[in-house]
């Protein structure tokens, strides 16, 4: 029986099937030590018959620096007419102080008055 690889990492991913670009892979797998070269062949293969989408992937990243790769299914695509409407997306900014540091808080935060220093 083969002995087992150590898992390193598992690394979610999100990529346009079949355009998987070195400037996105790089940044989420380079860390890992993960040939990026072979990733992206290996996706871009994987994917191909999905172009348009954007698909979702997990990617097992083992201590040898080798990888699984496992595609999601991807959302749906959005219809025409849902287009017309804008959709509205709320981002909230969260600031938290580091230990043993003063507060980093900018006063931005909501019902805040201060502007935000230079």
């Amino acid at each position: 029986m083969p002995a087992r690889k150590r898992v390193a990492a598992t690394v979610r991913i999100q990529l346009e099937a079949g355009q998987a670009s070195p400037g996105k892979v790089g940044q989420s797998l380079g860390a890992y030590g993960v040939n990026v070269v072979a990733f992206m062949t290996a996706y871009n293969r994987a994917s191909a018959a999905q172009r348009g989408m954007v698909v979702p992937a997990v990617v097992t990243v083992y201590d040898d620096r080798s990888f699984d790769l496992q595609l999601k299914t991807p959302a749906e695509r959005v219809r025409e007419a849902d287009q017309s409407q804008p959709r509205v997306v709320v981002a909230r900014n969260k600031v938290a102080a580091t230990a043993g540091s003063p507060s980093t808080r900018c006063g931005t935060e909501p019902g805040s008055r201060r502007l935000p220093s230079r």
